[in-house]
């Protein structure tokens, strides 16, 4: 009788490099000549553009994440191998954002996204949500930064509107000195709320005296006729205290009648203003903020404890806790992503949304940004 025949239960074996998909390096992109290998990369991921004939075009991006991944080979024109380095300081040397474009890209691809480099002018990468079919998903608009960055408010308002005017989210990648990947989405926030937008009708003006940096009143029936509590300054004791932008907002709608704690004379909306001027530099600014928020229906109190000009409520102050940090910039402001780091991880942390009001010719835009988690 035969013994049995033994099973080979070895492990198989990795596939040799030379069974892998072999891509042709060209001065600025990678072509797989062979239809079946095109077709393997495309169908498994969604790598590359199909060309005519069954070919597959690879970006560099695209090309050096296979070859990283060990997927595919590159070939030179003379038939030698380009390593991931080869083509990542080939891709660095055509453009300075390519590193930085390659942290993303490789990120979002370790997550299971379908990524691909966007042909649309500011955008870095379109990303398709994990699972979502590759036609026909919502896609998403993805820019890849540095830390470094700087962050200018009117251009990034610009790309945002044209995001959401397609249906498209932006998204933004930032990647620090250790290549870490922090994401954020950035959306403009259609802000409203159901307060009172002006003070009570009928209420008697309101007198006050002017300090330094406030204005005090100790007519406490008539603040209290003005506003609900917590909408309109605070009480403090035997006196109502209003900060300078409220007691300015209020002079403006003729219902406060004002004199100089210093000299006890009477002071117009005029002189108040100028005070608040050179009390604070971008008063101005912070004021054109808080009166659209309050024409909205919402209420704005002080900031401050949370590093921002305002913290905003769409209810009741008294009952409810503030949904919105806001803070007052121009429409041409520019900043660093580390300093919108700090802002939104402060508003994440106590639970609001971080809002920046970006103020121009044409009104008071806001845009929210907070991190998300892909």
């Amino acid at each position: 009788m035969r013994p049995a025949r033994r099973l080979n239960t070895a492990p198989a074996l990795p596939s040799r490099v030379t069974d892998l998909p072999v891509g042709a390096l060209g001065e600025a992109s990678v072509v797989v000549a062979d239809p079946k290998a095109g077709s393997q990369l495309h169908n498994k991921g969604s790598h590359g553009t199909p060309l005519s004939g069954g070919a597959l075009e690879l970006s560099l991006l695209e090309a050096a994440y296979l070859v990283e991944a060990g997927r595919m080979r590159v070939d030179r024109a003379d038939g030698s191998a380009a390593s991931f380095e080869d083509l990542a300081t080939m891709g660095g040397a055509q453009d300075g954002a390519f590193g930085v474009r390659y942290v993303v890209y490789r990120d979002l691809r370790e997550r299971g996204y379908v990524v691909r480099p966007s042909t649309t002018p500011g955008v870095d990468l379109e990303v398709l949500p994990r699972g979502a079919p590759v036609k026909g998903g919502e896609r998403m608009w993805m820019l890849a930064v540095s830390e470094r960055a700087s962050f200018a408010t009117t251009p990034f308002l610009e790309l945002v509107h044209r995001a959401e005017a397609l249906g498209r989210k932006l998204l933004i990648g930032v990647v620090d000195e250790e290549g870490d990947v922090t994401h954020y989405r950035a959306q403009v926030r259609e802000m409203g709320g159901g307060l009172p937008r002006t003070a009570a009708e009928g209420a008697p003006e309101l007198g006050g005296w002017a300090f330094e940096d406030r204005v005090v009143t100790y007519d406490l029936e008539s603040a209290d006729a003005l506003a609900p509590p917590g909408q309109l300054g605070r009480r403090l004791g035997s006196s109502h205290q209003l900060s300078l932008i409220e007691a300015v907002w209020l002079a403006r709608a003729g219902r406060l009648r004002l004199r100089d704690a210093s000299t006890g004379a009477g002071m117009s909306a005029a002189e108040l203003e100028a005070r608040a001027r050179r009390t604070q530099a971008d008063f101005e600014l912070r004021l054109r903020v808080y009166t659209d928020l309050r024409e909205r229906g919402l209420v704005a109190k002080t900031g401050f404890k949370y590093g921002t000009h305002f913290r905003a409520y769409e209810e009741d102050p008294e009952g409810h806790h503030a949904r919105f940090l806001v803070h007052a910039v121009p429409r041409d402001h520019e900043t660093s992503w580390p300093e919108l780091s700090r802002a939104v991880r402060l508003a994440h942390g106590v639970r609001k949304e971080m809002v920046f009001g970006a103020a121009g010719e044409g009104g008071v835009e806001y845009l929210k940004i907070r991190r998300v988690r892909p």
